[in-house]
């Protein structure tokens, strides 16, 4: 078979050059990913809850493979921000409070109002409590943090991460 006047034989050695290009450009077969969820109770850290309200969880995406020293010889996980949920009473949830809950996730969505897109936290500590999410290897730095957004925007708008809420 050819393609464009290139025998399969040949495609094969091409896409074997290329790999070995790669390879010897990136130091090896690239960066490996080791993506993993943080879910958190963060109802502590908020003030004057609202009644209905029984606890505030965030999401956090991060990379288990990369630790960050931020000003300490500890590795800490950068934290992606994905989102923020409430949990409610369960009288919030009946039929008749529908506008009782949408004002209480307006109160979520304003007070996140100043979310921090990255935050930074222990590696061991973190590891600890963190749910393995996906692995997948890129070719270098840049495309490192493409992934890191395209697994953002897939989380915010696609996954159910709420299934990681204990309680």
């Amino acid at each position: 078979m050819k393609i464009q006047g290139i025998s399969k034989e040949g495609l094969r050695r091409i896409a074997a050059s290329k790999r070995a290009q790669i390879e010897e450009e990136v130091g090896g077969s690239g960066i490996e990913m080791d993506l993993h969820l943080l879910v958190e109770n963060e109802t502590e850290y908020w003030q004057n809850i609202p009644e209905g309200i029984k606890a505030i969880y965030a999401a956090y995406l991060f990379d288990a493979s990369k630790g960050v020293n931020v000003a300490e010889i500890t590795p800490s996980a950068e934290l992606w921000y994905i989102d923020t949920e409430p949990v409610f009473e369960d009288w919030v949830y009946d039929e008749p409070n529908e506008e009782r809950r949408e004002e209480l996730f307006d109160y979520v969505i304003e007070g996140n109002a100043d979310q921090e897109q990255v935050t930074y936290m222990h590696m061991s500590n973190v590891m600890k409590i963190a749910h393995p999410y996906h692995k997948q290897t890129v070719a270098d730095e840049e495309e490192w943090e493409e992934a890191i957004e395209e697994n953002l925007d897939y989380l915010r708008g696609n996954m159910d991460w709420t299934q990681y809420i204990k309680g």
